[in-house]
């Protein structure tokens, strides 16, 4: 579980500093193959880190990903001693960042979505997916690598299977996403630029700026929060593949 006061703050040296204490089982890993325990173990960190941060940007309404410093770890509890050879590591080779005020309400959204998270999760492959793809989309150094992941996340909760997947990946998409603000004509348009540009990338364009990068990984992030909704409604089965489940809500014209 997460550190009960999740959101609490230390400041040192002028950077925010955010604790997490997990558990983990070193059992089980995202790789069918077996691996160090210490790879095991900075899995399962960076996948609450990443969560982590999904929850404070989706609280935000937050487009430019929040970047890491080093992170630095301790094993607790721990009955055999494991010859870790050290206790930190590092993801992203950024300095600079930008500041947010974080309110109580702020605060206790992001601790709502966590714990929503920290349930679901374990309980969907597809949502586990999703993610893993959001965070690759956030760690992504170019915007071609931001693009692609947060696509891939997106394709795995909207697009079943073979077929002409630009058109099912904006109706889906749109369906799940119009919630959030956008109108269904303006956010199917959207995610159908977003799903050409990157078939353009995967084609050879180097897409060395692309706008559309943080809107893809923002869609990703509020999909994430949709299909969630849609489990603990009842509408969706959480053991079953999420994209075939939408699909069958949009062909029958079932609210989402």
């Amino acid at each position: 579980m997460f550190w009960r006061d999740l959101l609490s703050l230390e400041h040192i040296d002028g950077l925010a500093v955010l604790e997490v204490l997990a558990t983990y089982d070193p059992s089980l890993g995202r790789s069918a193959h077996p691996k160090p325990l210490q790879e095991i173990v900075k899995e399962d960190i960076a996948d609450k880190v990443d969560l982590a941060k999904w929850s404070l940007m989706t609280a935000l309404r937050q487009e430019v990903p929040l970047i890491e410093g080093t992170i630095t770890y301790d094993l607790l509890g721990h009955d055999v001693p494991v010859p870790f050879s050290g206790r930190s590591f590092r993801r992203q080779d950024v300095t600079g960042g930008v500041g947010y005020e974080l309110d109580e309400n702020l605060i206790d959204r992001a601790r709502c979505l966590v714990a929503k998270a920290m349930s679901l999760r374990p309980r969907s492959k597809c949502l586990d997916q999703a993610f893993f793809y959001w965070g690759r989309s956030a760690l992504g150094e170019l915007d071609r690598d931001r693009l692609l992941e947060a696509v891939i996340g997106l394709e795995r909760l909207l697009v079943p299977g073979p077929g002409e997947s630009t058109y099912r990946f904006g109706l889906h998409g749109a369906a799940l996403l119009t919630r959030f603000g956008d109108s269904p004509e303006a956010c199917n348009e959207e995610l159908r630029s977003i799903y050409r540009k990157r078939s353009e990338l995967a084609h050879g364009n180097p897409g060395e700026r692309l706008i559309e990068a943080q809107r893809a990984r923002r869609h990703l992030g509020d999909a994430i929060l949709a299909i969630m909704d849609l489990i603990e409604a009842g509408k969706i089965r959480e053991s079953e593949n999420v994209a075939t489940q939408i699909q069958a809500l949009v062909l029958k014209g079932s609210p989402i």
